[in-house]
C-alpha cells in the first residue's frame, strides 16, 4: 500500500484513555515532534529541539502510554534498536529527560506527493515566528538580532555548524542543526 494521510495534532486527545498499542506509542512520537526548531519546556527546564526531536522521559511516556514504566521503556530500547528513534539525554545527570530523534522524520512528514505545500507552510512559519520574535526584541529594547551576546539571558543562537547523520539510514538533508547556547 502506498500514500499518505494527514492527521491533525492532538487527535489522542479526542479518545478516552485506555492503553495505547505499539503503534499508537510511535504515532504518538511523531505527533509529539518539534514540526521547526524551537524551544519547548519540560519538567520546568526550556530544551531547544531541532525540527523531528522531542523532550520527553520513560515516566512521561508510561503516563501517556498508559503503560507501566518498565513497558515504556522496553518499547524505547525496541524503538531505538529498530532504527525508529535515535536518543541523547537532554543534559548530564541520573534525572536528565531524554531527547528522542525520529528517525526519517522529513520524509515521513513531507511526503513527495504533497508537492512541497507541506514545506511551505512550514517555511511560512518559521519566518513568521523569526520576524515576530525580532519585533519582540526591538520592543523590548533589544536591537532583534540573533548573534551571541555575553548575557545570561541572551537568546539561544542556532548555528549550522555541522551536518551529521541523526540516523544510520537518515538521508543527509534530514539531519538536525547543532546548537550552540550562548
Amino acid at each position: 500500500m502506498t500514500g499518505w494521510f494527514v492527521v491533525p495534532r492532538g487527535w489522542m486527545s479526542d479518545f478516552k484513555p485506555e492503553p495505547f498499542t505499539d503503534r499508537e506509542a510511535y504515532l504518538w512520537s511523531i505527533e509529539n515532534a518539534a514540526y521547526v526548531p524551537h524551544s519547548r519546556w519540560f519538567n520546568g527546564r526550556q530544551f531547544y529541539l531541532n525540527r523531528g526531536e522531542l523532550v520527553t522521559s520513560v515516566r512521561h511516556m508510561a503516563e501517556a502510554f498508559t503503560w507501566p514504566a518498565s513497558r515504556a521503556k522496553r518499547f524505547q530500547d525496541r524503538m531505538v534498536a529498530a532504527e525508529k528513534w535515535k536518543q541523547r539525554p537532554a543534559y548530564d545527570g541520573a534525572q536528565s529527560p531524554t531527547v528522542l530523534t525520529i528517525c526519517r522524520y522529513g520524509e515521513i512528514q513531507s511526503p513527495a506527493d504533497v508537492g512541497g505545500t507541506v514545506e511551505i507552510i512550514a517555511s511560512e512559519t518559521a519566518v513568521k515566528q523569526w520576524r515576530n520574535s525580532g519585533e519582540t526584541q526591538d520592543k523590548q529594547g533589544n536591537n532583534g538580532t540573533r548573534e551571541q551576546s555575553s548575557k545570561k539571558n541572551s537568546q539561544p543562537v542556532y548555528q549550522n555548524l555541522s551536518r551529521t547523520r541523526a540516523c544510520a539510514h537518515a538521508r543527509e538533508d534530514e539531519t538536525p542543526f547543532d546548537r550552540v547556547r550562548p
